[in-house]
């Protein structure tokens, strides 16, 4: 049984501390939803936008996909640089309001802090099929698809919900969303599998490749 509730604001979900002008940019209509894989090695974190972030601490290298809205701007880093600067310094100084967002100013991403972290446990099925969703509620999730055993930290603003989703919704994105990062936010180069090129950069480029891939009968 569904129930349309338009208008309430779910506890517990990103949305209710958004600004309107912030939700445009956040909640996908229609095709503006954006899957992307990359290959996260331990120690290394991605970013969404500059509202969440998920850390690989534990493990081997995993690839992480994240459905969010297209405007949600990716990044991956290390947690920790070699001269012992931390992520959330770097971010704050060099990329929130600008390349990374939303939020799309430093004031508003202050207002979002603290970040909370949410810790989990995970077995990784194999490069064929993701294992597990990271679902930050009310932004997008990240489906998790590796090897061994593995643990990653979630981070999102204080009384957002993060949980641990078993049933993946979409298992076998990794196969063709994969992209070679450019080290700028949202900055992607062309990666190659199975003999066909996977480029990432918007839904549109998402779309098209998927409408060969039916015609070649590989998804």
């Amino acid at each position: 049984r569904l129930v349309d509730m338009p208008g309430l604001l779910v506890p517990g979900t990103l949305v209710s501390q958004l600004r309107y002008e912030e939700l445009r940019h956040v909640i996908p209509q229609k095709e503006q939803m954006s899957i992307v894989t990359m290959r996260i090695r331990p120690q290394q974190t991605m970013f969404l936008g500059a509202l969440a972030r998920l850390d690989l601490v534990e493990g081997l290298s995993m690839e992480f996909t994240a459905c969010v809205h297209e405007d949600v701007k990716l990044h991956r880093c290390m947690i920790v640089r070699a001269d012992g600067t931390h992520c959330m310094q770097v971010v704050t100084k060099d990329l929130v309001g600008r390349s990374l967002s939303p939020p799309f100013s430093k004031p508003r991403f202050e207002e979002l802090q603290p970040w909370v972290k949410h810790r989990f446990e995970l077995l990784g099925n194999g490069w064929m099929d993701a294992c597990c969703d990271i679902v930050f509620h009310g932004l997008g999730w990240v489906s998790i698809t590796g090897c061994g055993e593995a643990a990653v930290e979630a981070w999102a603003p204080e009384g957002v919900d993060v949980t641990l989703r078993a049933d993946p919704l979409l298992p076998h994105e990794a196969k063709f969303t994969g992209v070679r990062y450019s080290g700028r936010p949202n900055s992607f180069k062309a990666s190659r599998g199975k003999g066909k090129q996977l480029v990432i950069g918007t839904s549109k480029i998402v779309k098209d490749r998927r409408k060969k891939a039916k015609v070649r009968g590989v998804w």
